[in-house]
């Protein structure tokens, strides 16, 4: 006959054997879509980044943590606007900071310093005051299925999509929290 503590210690087996398991199946399915390279945020979907530069000023200041949940896109794709931690392309094993200004499938161009996505031009509140950057332009770009066009919002002391191209979905980390 078994005995109450051979229970526990069974259940307590079966419960650690589940735990494991699914841990390992979420590691090998990735269902977040998290970079290898970034593993608080593929095991659990939260990351602690901090600003590098002032590119994301005045959002996000140099040096201040950034929450980033890998957990906003299981069940929905990024969008124009969503500021995201990625891969950076010059070395993936670093991660950056940007906003998505523009979503596979859309045609991005920069006239006068003026941002239009498919023909239409974009209020950016969040630009930084004192970016000097109104003579700037960039021909249209249709951005590539899957990718996104992301720059910082202070534009000035950003490098971003229109120095590396786009990114791709599988680069992104997560959305800041």
């Amino acid at each position: 006959m078994m005995k109450a503590r051979d229970v526990v210690n069974i259940l307590t087996l079966v419960l650690a054997v589940l735990l494991l398991g699914g841990e390992a199946t979420l590691w090998a399915v990735n269902p977040l879509h998290v970079p290898a390279k970034f593993l608080p945020a593929r095991a659990l979907g939260l990351q602690l980044f901090r600003a590098q530069g002032a590119a994301m000023d005045p959002t996000v200041s140099a040096g201040q943590r950034v929450l980033i949940s890998a957990w906003s896109y299981w069940l929905d794709p990024p969008r124009a606007g969503d500021i995201v931690a990625f891969a950076y392309p010059g070395d993936p094993g670093i991660a950056d900071l940007k906003r998505i200004i523009a979503v596979g499938g859309s045609t991005i161009a920069i006239k006068d310093g003026a941002v239009y996505v498919d023909g239409t031009r974009q209020d950016e509140p969040y630009l930084h005051a004192a970016d000097g950057s109104p003579g700037s332009s960039m021909r249209a770009f249709r951005v590539p299925p899957d990718s996104f066009f992301v720059m910082g919002d202070y534009r000035e002391q950003s490098e971003d999509s229109r120095n590396y191209g786009s990114i791709t979905r599988a680069s992104i980390i997560g959305k800041r929290w």
